[in-house]
């Protein structure tokens, strides 16, 4: 169940940071222990804004808050006020939530910006945190392997080069048709994932689903032990074959993914091939 860790450099005041890209967080968390390092403002939070929740169901009131500047990216330029949630135990310096990774398009506009951890951590970085007076748009976690449901898209072909200049004529006919083709493009991705963006959702889930059978198959062992030793062999029996069915369906579900992926990919390839050709 292990999986790599996916990282997105960006800039948060003067020091460039590795964060966790997180879509299946509500909001974008700093650690304590970092707010601090760095000399922070840590600011005091209403009360109706405290609380969190994890995705095996545990909650954990926020620290406070700290406003600084941020821009995503390694470069030094434009930045703006950002504000981040300070957490207690974060076991990343900086996790950016759903709603500004939207909101900056990180998986289409900054895909150079994002690389993988050569190493593969049993212990991955998504967390799932929610606010507790929120419901947001997590209802994908909770799909089972059948029900998940993939949707994404090969990236749109590049667009054609420019008229060259002795072509003046064309050029603004040229541009207009280029713009009209963009926002058409852009208009049916709201509706898909990208390739990207579909293998951040599927790592999330299979992380989710991870978290949540290892806690089902905790409190089952606890129930186990507490019955009668005569009816600890069948209870045992049946809880391996949950284990097995579970098992069996993820395999699937695996399978099932990766093969939607290989899909899209040749079909990417043979849209391109058939728009080079003259």
């Amino acid at each position: 169940m292990e999986l790599r860790r996916q990282r997105l450099n960006c800039r948060i005041g003067d020091q460039l940071v590795q964060t966790v890209p997180d879509t299946g967080s509500d909001l974008d968390l700093m650690s304590l222990t970092y707010a601090k390092q760095s000399g922070f403002l840590i600011r005091k939070l209403d009360r109706g804004s405290q609380l969190v929740r994890f995705g095996d169901g545990s909650t954990k009131h926020l620290s406070g808050k700290v406003l600084a500047k941020f821009s995503i990216g390694s470069q030094t330029g434009m930045q703006k006020m950002h504000e981040f949630y300070v957490l207690e135990g974060l076991t990343s310096d900086v996790l950016l939530g759903g709603s500004t990774l939207d909101k900056f398009d990180v998986f289409n506009r900054h895909k150079n910006d994002l690389f993988e951890l050569p190493d593969l951590d049993q212990f991955c970085d998504f967390n799932y945190i929610r606010w507790v007076q929120k419901n947001g748009d997590g209802s994908f976690l909770e799909a089972s392997f059948d029900d998940f449901e993939f949707k994404f898209f090969p990236p749109p072909p590049d667009d054609p080069p420019d008229p060259s200049p002795g072509h003046q004529p064309a050029l603004s006919v040229f541009q207009w048709l280029k713009r009209m083709y963009r926002r058409q493009s852009q208009r049916e991705q709201r509706t898909c994932l990208t390739l990207a963006e579909s293998e951040t959702r599927y790592r999330q889930y299979l992380r989710y689903q991870s978290d949540k059978e290892l806690e089902r198959r905790r409190r089952a062992t606890e129930k186990i032990v507490r019955l009668p030793h005569d009816q600890q062999i069948t209870a045992q029996g049946e809880e391996n074959a949950a284990q097995h069915q579970h098992d069996q369906q993820r395999q699937a579900f695996v399978a099932r993914y990766h093969a939607a992926v290989t899909s899209v990919q040749l079909s990417s390839i043979h849209q391109s091939t058939s728009i080079s050709r003259p």
